[in-house]
């Protein structure tokens, strides 16, 4: 594998600032040529603009940085950043191991779609978080400034539709949420595009897996958890994929780790 670099980017400053110098960031990278082929030309706006008016709106400020400074227009920006109606992505792996003491996580997916940004941003109205971008607005996973840590694990694209992309919830979650229990509280709210395992715990100590469709979301609790690519949930394994013996694998492995007592 050829070498991979990633930028920190500090950034404080009003929402539509953050955008407008993540814009300026971005503006000469391959990234933005990239998202511009595997996004749509265009999204329904408006409904994109009710959804993030009524779960992040300074996110849309963010949006409208990134436009002013990439010389887009609103709807282009949003088809582009938002996380909204984008098109199937190719399957993921991905893994997280939680306990009272730690968070840890791996990613595995094609360095094409990396944004190779992570980026600690404090915005004037949200949360300040920690994350690896994706999309440029959105998250892989990250942590907030009130100790709630988020991932993302791919299931499958069972029920496939128009909806919000795992990572722009993580973003939304971290930029809102203070705890475990009210990052579920968003989680069941957000009309999700596909099936994802969202693996989250907080400074509290409490630790869950949201196993969220597009038709149901179910919440998975225990004192350590792993997380991987399918549902354990009995009223959503029939939406995992076909060939789900990797991830099993995956699991055992993690489950093997629990008793260690690793520091």
């Amino acid at each position: 594998m050829s070498d991979f670099y990633v930028d920190v980017l500090q950034i404080r400053d009003q929402s539509f600032e953050i955008g407008k110098k993540m814009g300026m960031e971005i503006k000469n990278r391959p990234i933005v040529k990239t998202l511009e082929a595997v996004t749509r030309p265009e999204i329904d706006y408006e409904s994109m603009k009710s959804l993030y008016s009524s779960f992040a709106p300074h996110l849309l400020e963010e949006m409208d940085g990134l436009a002013d400074s990439l010389n887009l227009s609103s709807k282009k920006a949003a088809a582009m950043f938002s996380g909204y109606d984008v098109p199937k992505t190719e399957a993921m792996g991905c893994s997280a191991l939680l306990t009272e003491n730690y968070y840890v996580r791996n990613y595995d997916f094609s360095p094409s779609l990396y944004d190779g940004i992570f980026s600690l941003i404090k915005p004037g109205n949200a949360l300040a978080s920690a994350g690896y971008n994706l999309q440029i607005l959105g998250r892989h996973d990250g942590v907030n400034e009130q100790g709630l840590v988020m991932g993302l694990h791919f299931v499958s694209h069972d029920g496939f539709t128009k909806g919000l992309s795992p990572w722009a919830a993580i973003r939304m979650a971290l930029d809102r949420c203070a705890t475990v229990d009210e990052a579920i509280v968003m989680l069941k709210e957000l009309p999700h595009a596909a099936c994802y395992n969202f693996s989250l715990g907080d400074r509290r100590g409490n630790m869950a897996v949201v196993e969220a469709s597009p038709e149901k979301v179910r919440v998975r609790r225990e004192c350590s958890l792993t997380c991987v690519n399918h549902f354990q949930d009995n009223d959503l394994k029939n939406k995992n994929r076909r060939s789900i013996e990797g991830s099993i694998k995956r699991d055992d492995d993690l489950q093997k780790l629990r008793g260690n007592n690793l520091t």
